[in-house]
């Protein structure tokens, strides 16, 4: 009489999808165009570990933006971009997560600067009444809402000249 015996001792683990997070910039961050700005995020897999390292980082208006749990670029476009943090681990699940960050002008940066919202900031406003346009104050470094302008010396240029 031949006895078969089956052990099993093991027990099988499922695939579980990694866990992303962006840690910075906050959601709904504005910046001024050629500023830099750094991408942090986490990506945790129950298998794998950490595997932020190579988690990608991608922008609805420029694409790929590189890899790693931290990335730094000064090189985005005007408009807002939806960034994306995307992680996928050994076993092909994955995460991701999204912020929306907006890149603006250094001239309508300088608008939010002095709170110049609806027809004041119009680059032909003079909400000072000085007049003196408000894309002319900016080229000169000028303060669009004090009324008084003051012309660079000689030689010299105003700050945004």
């Amino acid at each position: 009489e031949i006895k078969v015996q089956t052990v099993s001792n093991f027990s099988a683990l499922a695939n579980t999808a990694p866990i992303v997070a962006i840690t910075a910039p906050a959601n709904a961050t504005t910046i001024t165009q050629g500023a830099s700005v750094t991408f942090t995020g986490t990506a945790t897999d129950t298998e794998d570990g950490t595997i932020a390292s190579s988690a990608t980082w991608t922008s609805s208006l420029n694409g790929a933006l590189g890899t790693g749990a931290s990335l730094s670029t000064s090189a985005l476009s005007v408009g807002t971009h939806t960034i994306t943090f995307a992680a996928t681990d050994s076993g092909g699940l994955s995460d991701s997560k999204q912020i929306t960050l907006t890149v603006v002008t250094p001239y309508a940066a300088w608008l939010s600067t002095y709170g110049l919202i609806g027809n004041d900031a119009l680059d032909t406003a003079d909400p000072d009444g000085n007049g003196v346009p408000n894309l002319l104050e900016y080229a000169l470094g000028a303060l669009p809402n004090t009324g008084e302008v003051s012309l660079p010396e000689p030689g010299t240029s105003g700050d945004h000249l």
